[in-house]
């Protein structure tokens, strides 16, 4: 498969150059054009019932955007030797990626994360948890701590049922083929739900699609999966995590079940997500 255009959503904060640097050297070995976006939503005020009071109070910030847009190839390394281009937007963040997704035939988007955080929800940041739930595209989150994205082991967190589309799998291998990472797919169930995963069919999808990769097969059991799946993280040393959300019930449980208890670690890698 290829990546021939990337998506970088960015508001000029830290975390969101961080991940423009690292969606540029992805573009650089995939040969990728990047698009970026800037998107801000303006509410207009109104005067003597329909006078729009907003042309005196945007001037000036289009001007600003757009010359902090114009110097994004001084700032941002290797900026100029890829493919891109960059526009700004008055309209709602994900209403601006949503077009972006289906007019530039997007493959992949790459947003940046907020430090460190001992939630996967604050982990993640809400702009970025809304377009994984909403946007079919696979979904790159970097955190601010990653300057350059050099991942050796890759984990793959799967929940042992089937997988619709198995052609997403390549996205993966795409990932691992960048520096020849490990890869460890595991499958977190609580103790009444645990399976055979390595000799079921979707442990045989992934023997097929890993053959020529270094793979291990990990079972996993934890009354609470996102425990399971950040302590194995952690334990387990690995530098980039995937998921396959599945109807969002995987994702959904990771944001929406750890508001309760939230969970008690920091993770500091980024995360890919692949629907299915």
């Amino acid at each position: 498969m290829t990546i021939k255009n990337i998506l970088v959503p960015v508001d000029f904060s830290k975390c969101a150059l961080n991940a423009l640097k690292v969606a540029v050297q992805l573009a650089q070995k995939w040969d990728s054009k990047i698009f970026i976006i800037h998107a801000t939503h303006i509410p207009v005020p109104f005067v003597n019932l329909g006078e729009p009071m907003v042309h005196p109070f945007t001037g000036n910030y289009d001007s600003n955007i757009r010359e902090t847009m114009d110097k994004l190839e001084e700032e941002i390394p290797g900026l100029d030797s890829v493919r891109h281009e960059s526009k700004e937007l008055k309209a709602n963040l994900m209403d601006s990626i949503e077009a972006e997704v289906k007019s530039n035939d997007i493959d992949l988007i790459v947003m940046g994360t907020k430090g460190t955080h001992d939630s996967v929800e604050k982990l993640i940041g809400s702009h970025t948890a809304d377009v994984i739930r909403i946007v079919k595209v696979p979904v790159l989150a970097i955190p601010e701590n990653v300057q350059e994205f050099k991942p050796a082991k890759i984990g793959i967190a799967n929940d042992a049922r089937s997988i619709r589309d198995p052609e997403r799998l390549a996205y993966v291998t795409k990932f691992a083929d960048l520096t020849d990472a490990e890869i460890d797919v595991f499958c977190v169930s609580r103790p009444d739900e645990s399976v055979d995963f390595e000799h079921s069919s979707i442990g045989n999808l992934y023997q097929e699609y890993f053959q020529f990769f270094r793979y291990e097969f990990f079972n996993i059991s934890d009354k609470k999966i996102e425990k399971g799946i950040i302590d194995f993280t952690k334990e387990h040393g690995l530098d980039f995590l995937v998921m396959l959300p599945r109807d969002h019930a995987l994702f959904d449980r990771l944001l929406h079940g750890s508001m309760t208890e939230r969970i008690a670690m920091k993770i500091h890698i980024p995360l890919l997500t692949i629907h299915d």
